[in-house]
């Protein structure tokens, strides 16, 4: 699967779970943190950025809901 930002980066992986750690190992500040944790970050910026609010935390439906508003695209 092969995915690209809003930003115009790609994200790869073979599973939802891999294309959000590709996300998180781009991050300039919390490509350290545990992808959960990361999760709840992300989480909040989408809301308080985009006004979708994210209440999942299942790896497919998050990366579903991030196609939904426009965050990303489906490349693969």
């Amino acid at each position: 699967m092969v995915y690209e930002t809003e930003f115009g980066e790609l994200l790869k992986g073979n599973s939802p779970t891999e294309i959000l750690e590709d996300l998180r190992n781009g991050s300039r500040f919390a490509a350290d943190q545990e992808l959960e944790a990361f999760l709840d970050d992300f989480i909040i910026r989408v809301h308080e950025f985009y006004g979708t609010l994210i209440t999942s935390r299942d790896h497919a439906q998050i990366v579903s809901d991030l196609v939904t508003m426009g965050y990303l695209s489906r490349k693969e």
